[in-house]
């Protein structure tokens, strides 16, 4: 629920009482559904990233929703297909260089697991444990990690029932370089000072 005397989403619990600290899936779920309109989806994500995300020393961008202790992924850390929508909406709403930084620790971070993959929690020290191994959830992750990646970081949407293709990268500023290859589609983008190219390549 919107609060225009507090410009803050939040939801209510059985007695009533609203909450204003909303958690990722109250920030991500709104944004990318078109819940909230522009400006309020900035606020929520310009929001979260005060509150509930810092940098470790080698400016990887982590996401913690509160301090509680132990570690626990329903109290504190946020699962990596969660994660991977908070970029997902950092993207939609602008913040495109705290967006792709998350997705740069998310998928570094992964190789801590002793699994091969995406870890299913991760944090500066480590990746959080299952039994001594590190724990692992694809499924959840794999579709957030290819739809915010095609989608939103390379702005890769086809519309075929239109036919048409939209393509609007939302490509971070340290970002000098890049390219999307698929079937049927090439695109590189490069960056030379405050001069942008993009090539598209399409078999039509």
């Amino acid at each position: 629920l919107w609060s225009d005397e507090m410009a803050m989403l939040g939801s209510k619990c059985p007695l009533g009482v609203l909450r204003l600290h909303p958690e990722c899936l109250e920030v991500e779920i709104p944004i990318w559904t078109g819940l909230t309109d522009p400006w309020q989806s900035f606020v929520i994500a310009d929001w979260f990233l005060a509150n509930c995300s810092f940098r470790d020393e080698r400016g990887g961008l982590w996401l913690k929703e509160s301090d509680w202790w132990p570690l626990m992924w329903s109290q504190a850390m946020i699962a990596d297909g969660d994660a991977t929508m908070v970029a997902r909406a950092l993207l939609l709403t602008g913040h495109y260089d705290e967006g792709g930084r998350l997705l740069e620790t998310i998928a570094t971070s992964s190789y801590r697991s002793a699994s091969p993959g995406f870890s299913y929690i991760v944090y500066p020290g480590g990746v959080y444990l299952h039994g001594g191994v590190g724990g692992m959830d694809p499924a959840t992750v794999l579709g957030a990690v290819a739809r915010t990646t095609v989608e939103t970081l390379f702005g890769v949407e086809p519309h075929l029932d239109q036919k048409r293709l939209v393509i609007q990268p939302r490509l971070p500023s340290h970002w000098d370089h890049a390219a999307f290859e698929r079937a049927g589609l090439s695109m590189k983008w490069l960056r030379q000072d405050a001069t942008q190219t993009l090539n598209i390549t399409t078999p039509q």
